[in-house]
């Protein structure tokens, strides 16, 4: 539970209105990953000037500094010249983390801008692939052991192996992770879960819920994996499915093995 004299500060600081301040919080656990609404709302506080070491422990105030420092950035390093949209000299810095920086010496600027925003943009289709994935693990090897991907449908089974076997004519280059799972496409993962719906019924609302949720996040998906970038109304439709995403497998913790 969020600290009610935290909360407060943040309220008197930033002058806004529950569903304002719901708003930010939301965006702030989608930019920094899955995280709890009570860490994100404390991290808000930080972001805004607020000393959260006179409303928490110390342990907490630790977590909140930790997690800020995960956030990449996008910046001008001081002394450089600006640039007009449409122009670059080579003084414009993309960090993406901390082990990458890009000097560019000819993308216009505005695709610098969208590079840094859509570094923002594709951890979460890293981690909500990836989630489903590991959803459906558990859940069939929980129901039928290590055998479980004998029980995905035939068609599934195929592509996988072409892929497979694609991969094995291509050396030269790094594989995927061994099991057949990774090398599904995301909506393969529709497949699976609607054969095997009696399985996962327990963990999702419904198979529409469920469809939807990949349908969505596979458009705004297609989208960045042809390196375009998503609009500002598409960006925050994924963050909203994203975050749904999160709350529902919060909420069936329990029952994923």
């Amino acid at each position: 539970m969020v600290n009610k004299d935290l909360r407060k500060a943040l309220f008197d600081k930033l002058g806004i209105k529950p569903p304002a301040m719901s708003e930010r919080v939301s965006r702030i656990k989608i930019k920094y990953g899955p995280t709890t609404t009570e860490l994100a709302t404390y991290l808000l506080a930080y972001q805004v000037g607020i000393d959260i070491a006179k409303y928490l422990d110390d342990e907490t105030v630790e977590k909140v500094r930790q997690l800020r420092q995960h956030l990449p950035t996008f910046e001008k390093p001081r002394g450089q010249q600006k640039i007009s949209a449409g122009q670059s000299d080579g003084s414009v810095v993309v960090n993406l983390g901390a082990k990458v920086s890009i000097t560019d010496p000819v993308l216009p600027k505005h695709v610098l801008s969208e590079a840094s925003k859509m570094a923002e943009i594709y951890p979460l289709f890293y981690i909500f692939e990836n989630s489903v994935r590991e959803v459906i693990v558990r859940v069939m090897q929980a129901k039928y052991g290590s055998t479980w991907w004998d029980k995905v449908p035939g068609k599934i089974r195929r592509d996988v192996d072409a892929r497979i076997a694609d991969e094995e004519n291509n050396p030269w280059h790094g594989k995927r992770k061994s099991h057949g799972i990774y090398y599904t496409d995301i909506k393969d993962l529709i497949g699976i879960v609607n054969d095997k719906w009696d399985d996962f019924k327990n963990v999702f609302p419904s198979l529409h819920w469920f469809s939807q949720e990949i349908e969505v996040i596979s458009r705004s998906r297609n989208i960045v994996a042809h390196n375009n970038p998503l609009s500002e109304k598409d960006a925050r439709h994924l963050r909203t499915f994203f975050e749904i995403w999160y709350d529902q497998i919060e909420s069936k913790r329990n029952l994923i093995p």
